[in-house]
């Protein structure tokens, strides 16, 4: 930590929310498409959207986003996200996915995700 630590940690501790809000952003999401359209587990589901939010955090908004943008990288999070959940029904029991059910997730998260980046841009205090 530098010089001013409460503001570094008030930086930290944003980021920190911003990220919880990501992952229930996520979730709701997973939860609406994967959960209500095709009645999987709620657990697997809340698993899921957290690795997708981890890795949509550190490819989309530490890579893409400072490089591309906030249109390429929303799209770029709508796709991870959506390959993550195919991906998990290949390896978890009882989570099945459908073609509608990932591009509407991907959609959705594209939106969220954009939403997600203006709020980023916004405030100086979250951490990419």
């Amino acid at each position: 930590m530098g010089k001013n630590q409460p503001e570094e940690l008030m930086s930290v501790s944003k980021t920190f929310w911003a990220l919880v809000a990501k992952y229930i952003m996520t979730f709701v999401l997973a939860w609406l498409t994967f959960g209500m359209m095709l009645d999987n587990p709620l657990g697997t589901i809340a698993m899921v959207a957290l690795l997708a939010t981890v890795a949509n955090y550190f490819v989309g908004d530490s890579l893409i986003y400072p490089a591309f943008g906030n249109i390429i990288a929303a799209i770029g999070d709508g796709l991870l996200a959506a390959a993550i959940f195919y991906l998990a029904a290949f390896v978890t029991p009882n989570f099945t996915v459908d073609v509608q059910s990932l591009v509407l997730y991907g959609v959705l998260v594209l939106l969220g995700e954009y939403f997600f980046h203006r709020y980023f841009a916004a405030s100086e205090e979250v951490e990419p």
